[in-house]
């Protein structure tokens, strides 16, 4: 069966010497290494959070500065489209005046133009009437116009 001699012992103590140089050459190297990489990589992480936290305070911050932006630019669009309207209306508004006094020096031109015209077809229509009563009529036929009578007609016959 199995006999316990010196020869057990020994290897008992060699197996054991084996595994306290195993654990001293290779498991605590590789454990030490792997603690680093933890802390590594849990640094990493940290890292990572931290600069996602400012890059989501950076992106607000600028959509706070875009959003003002925005803002600042619809007033401006809003202020300089009620000037524009502004404008339009005075620059409509003295074109129309100026359209209103031209159209009333018109009137008052063609008014006095009408006047002279109708001074002037008087005399002409005095002779007219009194050369038809004579052909009409005879050269014995008297007839008296009155140029009121006969201003007054004209201005009627518009």
């Amino acid at each position: 069966m199995f006999d316990v001699n010196l020869t057990l012992v020994i290897f008992v103590g060699m197996f054991l010497g084996f595994m306290a140089l195993l654990n001293e050459m290779v498991l605590k190297p590789v454990g030490k290494v792997l603690e680093q990489r933890k802390a590594i990589i849990r640094d990493n992480i940290d890292a990572a959070a931290s600069a996602r936290a400012r890059a989501n305070e950076v992106v607000t911050q600028y959509q706070a500065r875009l959003h003002a932006a925005n803002a600042e630019a619809q007033a401006l669009i809003t202020e300089t489209t009620t000037s524009a309207e502004k404008s339009r209306a005075a620059e409509m508004k003295k074109v129309h005046d100026k359209g209103q006094a031209e159209i009333q020096a018109a009137r008052e031109k063609l008014s006095a133009e009408r006047v002279v015209l109708i001074e002037q077809l008087v005399d002409q229509e005095k002779v007219l009437v009194e050369s038809i009563t004579k052909k009409l009529i005879g050269d014995n036929a008297t007839v008296s116009l009155d140029s009121g009578t006969i201003k007054r007609a004209l201005e009627e016959a518009r």
